[in-house]
């Protein structure tokens, strides 16, 4: 596995041990507040708001893995690559597949070279996106090119990157063609919008929540392998 997939894996199972967690901790809380009203069991009362207090503890302290603002127990705030939760990314050289606002065209054409290594040939320049060991490429590949489009006409404007927004193409398709025979269009831009998951549209504002300043470049939203 590559250091990016490791860090998506561990800061998954985080996140679902540190969701567990604090469900249970509220639960304890509500039982400590609602369900023993005894007077002679004030001690299980308090020993269940003592329970809660400490999943809640542990449950922010895990989701800290994720986004350093769960984190209050850490002094310093370290830069975007080392403590948030990462999204699927090429393991190859950014320059390889990085592709400039001029060559994006309405339809995007990707070959399935290898196992989930996919090529596209875009003005005599050949873009490699290698996603092995990722469980979703295309899904990756499809967030990477929105992504790309919303910080080139939002100039990185951090109010709106990670709203639908016009862009000069009337539609974008991206096109793959899986080696198994398989293909599968996913359509980013559609009558002059991009167009955005929700999912995606969450994972924008959580790592926009981490970068300071107005001006959001697209190399600080990824932990690419330069």
């Amino acid at each position: 596995m590559t250091k990016q997939q490791k860090r998506n894996l561990y800061s998954t199972i985080c996140f679902y041990i540190a969701l567990v967690s604090l469900c249970c901790g509220v639960i304890l809380f509500i039982l400590a507040l609602t369900v023993i009203v005894d007077e002679n069991h004030k001690g299980i009362q308090l020993f269940a708001a003592l329970c809660f207090f400490v999943v809640f503890i542990i449950s922010i302290d895990l989701l800290g893995f994720l986004d350093s603002r769960f984190t209050p127990l850490r002094m310093k705030v370290q830069p975007l690559p080392a403590n948030y939760g990462y999204k699927g990314v090429p393991n190859n050289k950014y320059e390889d597949f990085f592709i400039p606002k001029s060559y994006l065209s309405d339809q995007i054409v990707f070959d399935e070279i290898a196992n989930n290594v996919f090529e596209t040939k875009l003005k005599d320049k050949v873009f490699l996106f290698d996603m092995n060991g990722w469980k979703r490429p295309i899904t990756y590949i499809s967030q990477l090119i929105t992504t790309e489009l919303q910080v080139f006409y939002t100039n990185g404007n951090r109010k709106i990157l990670y709203k639908s927004i016009y862009v000069t193409n009337e539609i974008i398709n991206l096109v793959f063609n899986k080696s198994n025979g398989k293909i599968i269009k996913k359509t980013i831009v559609r009558n002059n919008r991009t167009k955005l998951s929700l999912v995606h549209k969450l994972s924008l504002i959580s790592k926009i929540g981490l970068i300071h300043g107005f001006q959001i470049s697209f190399k600080e939203l990824y932990d690419f392998n330069y």
